[in-house]
């Protein structure tokens, strides 16, 4: 009887515990996030490990969250325009593993967005932009 007691109370809390364990963030959520992480990193220019994080699982979702957090003239200057590619290299640093929905780790708004980058002033100059293309062409080259 007295094993019994405890061996109830464990397993009462584990049936408790056990259905929060699987509460991952669905696409609205991890959008919030991004876009929030995309906020901190163009007006601070600091990185934090919570950003870095969100980026990693974000993968096209990160550009997604560019577009839609930035104005035409913040992700076309010079030195946002760095910024804006530290992102989207965080973001496909390992798209297979990472990157939570499955359609986020194909680059298709990336590219798109990294098309019209090269297509400004700021992004003629700019060699990283050539880089940061042929970095994620290479992570997503063998994904389904």
């Amino acid at each position: 009887m007295k094993t019994a007691c405890p061996l109830s109370l464990i397993i009462v809390l584990g049936a408790i515990v056990a259905p929060g364990q699987d509460c991952k963030p669905d696409n609205a959520t991890s959008l919030v996030n991004a876009k929030d992480a995309v906020r901190r990193v163009m007006t601070m220019e600091v990185y934090t490990s919570w950003d870095d994080k969100v980026f990693y699982r974000a993968g096209d979702m990160a550009a997604v969250a560019i577009v839609q957090t930035l104005s035409e003239s913040d992700i076309t200057s010079p030195d946002k325009m760095r910024l804006v590619l530290r992102i989207l290299r965080l973001a496909f640093v390992c798209p297979s593993r990472c990157v939570t929905t499955p359609s986020d780790r194909h680059p298709n708004v990336t590219m798109l967005l990294i098309e019209h980058l090269k297509n400004t002033d700021g992004g003629r100059t700019l060699p990283e932009l050539n880089e940061i293309r042929d970095f994620i062409s290479q992570q997503t080259r063998d994904l389904e």
